[in-house]
């Protein structure tokens, strides 16, 4: 079994390499003009937030057994951070820039 400081730098690292490669995927083939490959980084961003907020919840007790620190505001932050990119992306109207 994997040591659970291990597992959560694990799940960590994962996950940051999961945004990496998300990130690049909607840039180099979601849409061709600025505005929309926007939207589509915001929703890659914000959903990855949420994803890591909700990792550290998860490991918060192991940090806090191993450092004595929480990770409570980091937690908050990224799902502030998440929300606002998601917002940003489902609500916010664009228009296509003309050529």
């Amino acid at each position: 079994p994997v040591p659970p400081p291990q597992a959560f730098l694990a799940a960590m690292l994962g996950a940051f390499v999961l945004l990496s490669a998300a990130a690049k995927l909607a840039a180099t083939f979601s849409h061709f003009e600025g505005t929309f490959l926007r939207r589509n980084l915001f929703l890659v961003f914000g959903c990855a937030d949420l994803a890591i907020a909700a990792l550290m919840h998860h490991h918060s007790a192991v940090v806090l057994e191993f450092t004595g620190a929480g990770l409570d505001n980091f937690v908050l932050l990224l799902m502030i951070e998440g929300v606002a990119f998601l917002l940003d992306a489902i609500f916010r109207p664009r228009k296509a820039k003309s050529a």
